[in-house]
């Protein structure tokens, strides 16, 4: 049985002088991502910060290989990010 974790909270900011699309403070259950990406690329950042909260212990080459492919199928059936 797997257990819930706490909701994270996600914020989008620039984070330029931070040099990275997207950022998870474990310890804050926060998920910060850049805000000036096209629908695609952010969708696949999310994934990737959404991954390193579920599952804390996976290494970050397999996040980096499994983003980008949960992304592909999720924008294979259509999902679109609609700004805000």
């Amino acid at each position: 049985m797997v257990k819930h974790r706490n909701k994270v909270r996600i914020v989008e900011r620039k984070l330029g002088r931070q040099r990275a699309w997207g950022l998870y403070y474990q310890g804050e259950q926060l998920i910060e991502i850049d805000s000036r990406m096209r629908s695609k690329h952010y969708l696949s950042v999310l994934i990737h910060e959404l991954l390193h909260h579920i599952f804390p212990s996976m290494s970050e080459g397999m996040i980096q290989r499994a983003a980008p492919k949960i992304a592909k199928g999720i924008w294979k059936q259509d999902y679109r990010r609609i700004a805000k």
